[in-house]
């Protein structure tokens, strides 16, 4: 089993007036690019991604949105769950995918909690990792997803480009 945690793409700022609350920030055109060029690279890869999880909040949500179609077509199924928001719970987390058959399950979420969960899931210490928005994490298990046993295989930033 594979997990790709990523990181959103760059949002706009809460400004009072569109923008309320921390929720429901958009992405910005920069962060739309972004999406869009993580989308190539992964597409590049030949990732068949089966399950697509993210946090709630607008930004990981359209992140997930950009970046998902080209990786895979069958990959219907989006859930959104609430321990990949900000200060989630990474047991859950960790339950959650647990209890799911899958090859390869994209998390799209924030930071610092997805570098967070790179160190969880393989027992790197915490704060060695660090992902730049739209940057992208895949670990990989020997057998279902559990805390410590994962083990890191590649790391990029959105300006990394797959050869393809």
């Amino acid at each position: 089993m594979k997990i790709l945690l990523v990181r959103h793409a760059e949002a706009k700022g809460v400004n009072g007036i569109t923008i309320l609350n921390d929720h429901d920030r958009p992405l910005t055109a920069m962060g739309k690019k972004q999406g869009k060029r993580l989308r190539k690279s992964l597409k590049n890869l030949d990732l068949k991604v089966d399950l697509v999880i993210s946090s709630p909040l607008a930004r990981a949500k359209e992140t997930a949105h950009l970046a998902v179609p080209a990786i895979s077509e069958k990959s219907e199924c989006h859930i959104l769950l609430d321990c990949l928001s900000p200060g989630g719970n990474f047991p859950e987390v960790s339950g959650f995918l647990a209890g799911r058959n899958f090859t390869l399950a994209a998390l799209f979420g924030h930071m610092p909690d997805m570098a967070s969960l790179v160190c969880y899931f393989t027992g790197l210490k915490e704060g060695t990792i660090h992902l730049d928005k739209a940057g992208a994490a895949l670990l990989d298990f020997p057998g279902q997803v559990s805390p410590g046993d994962g083990r890191l295989e590649w790391l990029i930033t959105p300006q990394w480009k797959a050869r393809g």
